[in-house]
C-alpha cells in the first residue's frame, strides 16, 4: 500500500481557503470527519485513493497538498 506523504498544514489551509468545514469536505470526498482530523493534525497520512479523493472535493491537484 502507497502512501503520501503530504503536509497537514497546507492540507489546512487549503480546505480553509475553499471554505469548507471538515464535515462538508468528509461528505463530500466520502470519507470521515475523522480522517479529515487526523490528516490536519498530522496522526495520519491518507492513501493515493483516499488523497485523490479529497483533492477533487477540493477541487485541486494533488501536488498542491506537498
Amino acid at each position: 500500500m502507497i502512501r503520501a506523504m503530504i503536509d497537514p498544514q497546507k492540507f489546512k489551509e487549503i480546505r480553509v481557503s475553499k471554505g469548507m468545514t471538515t464535515r462538508s469536505l468528509a461528505k463530500e470526498a466520502s470519507v470521515s470527519t475523522e480522517t479529515i482530523n487526523a490528516i490536519e493534525h498530522g496522526r495520519r497520512q491518507p492513501q493515493v485513493r483516499t488523497l485523490d479523493k479529497l483533492a477533487r472535493a477540493l477541487d485541486v491537484e494533488v501536488k498542491d497538498f506537498f
